[in-house]
């Protein structure tokens, strides 16, 4: 079986999805994300039968995805997917739609809407770009000085911007992320820092995290509305319940691989080889 690997940059995570396919015995053909061109003018079939997504850029998983899916070759993870996980106004509707414990979320679309929806939420909050990742451009506002002076530097820098702003939710310097691969949840981690924002790529510490039934449930529910694919949910624990956070669709673990305590480059290459039989 050929098996395509859409990739920016070959990092620990690509190297090991393809050092696990190509131990099954597949075919690996690796589909660089700037340096391939896409020839929309002829309907061309591509010489492989599944494509994995590993592109570090958004825009350019969203190009290729949906090539490949035009061209009638299967992708993990789909357009769709990619879609709504790589912008935080669709997750969070995603998951409200579906009755799935997340903060509360106002969207504003110029300053004074955005002053008057912190104020409504209460300080401190946070505010987020729609589009992003690895905790970059994410604020904590603790008044409403602070907020002005944020969201006037908002408007310089992009011009006119919807405002994406989140009730602060006080974590104790941990999150949980929960990786669900296709129907299953196969393993989580607990990411500790010593400042609020709590990504790996910050400087967080990961650990193995014993899955509850109830942080299943709500992950297997995230996963099974967002689509089946392979997907890492960022949850919360406060005052007793869960609340997701975000959803990613390109999982990264080469800082948490043992403490995920499984194989996840193995699973993730199992997942795709079954993915491509059916």
């Amino acid at each position: 079986m050929k098996i395509g690997v859409v990739y920016t940059l070959l990092r620990t995570e690509e190297k090991l999805i393809i050092e696990e396919l190509e131990k099954a015995g597949h075919e690996v053909i690796k589909i660089n994300d700037t340096r391939q061109f896409i020839e929309l003018n002829q309907k061309k079939t591509f010489p492989v039968d599944i494509v994995l997504m590993r592109s570090m850029s958004l825009q350019r998983s969203l190009w290729f995805a949906k090539y490949f899916e035009s061209i009638g070759i299967k992708v993990v993870n789909n357009y769709e997917i990619i879609n709504t996980c790589g912008n935080k106004y669709l997750t969070t509707l995603k998951l409200i739609e579906n009755d799935i414990p997340t903060p509360k979320v106002i969207i504003a679309f110029d300053n004074n809407s955005a002053l008057q929806g912190m104020a409504d939420i209460g300080y401190p909050c946070v505010i987020k770009p729609l589009v992003g990742s690895w905790g970059r451009l994410i604020a904590k506002v603790p008044d409403s000085d602070t907020a002005e002076a944020l969201i006037e530097h908002k408007m310089m820098l992009e011009g006119s911007a919807a405002f994406y702003i989140q009730e602060y939710i006080p974590k104790n310097n941990y999150d949980i992320r929960v990786m669900v691969i296709g129907n299953k949840v196969v393993g989580a981690i607990k990411r500790t820092s010593l400042k609020w924002r709590t990504n790996t790529q910050l400087g967080a510490e990961p650990e193995h995290f014993k899955v509850t039934k109830e942080m299943e449930d709500i992950a297997l529910k995230t996963a099974q509305i967002i689509g089946k694919g392979i997907v890492s949910i960022d949850m919360f624990e406060y005052q007793g319940k869960y609340l997701v956070n975000e959803v990613n669709a390109t999982s990264e673990f080469r800082k948490s691989l043992n403490a995920y305590q499984v194989n996840v480059p193995k699973i993730i290459a199992d997942y795709v080889i079954k993915e491509a039989e059916t």
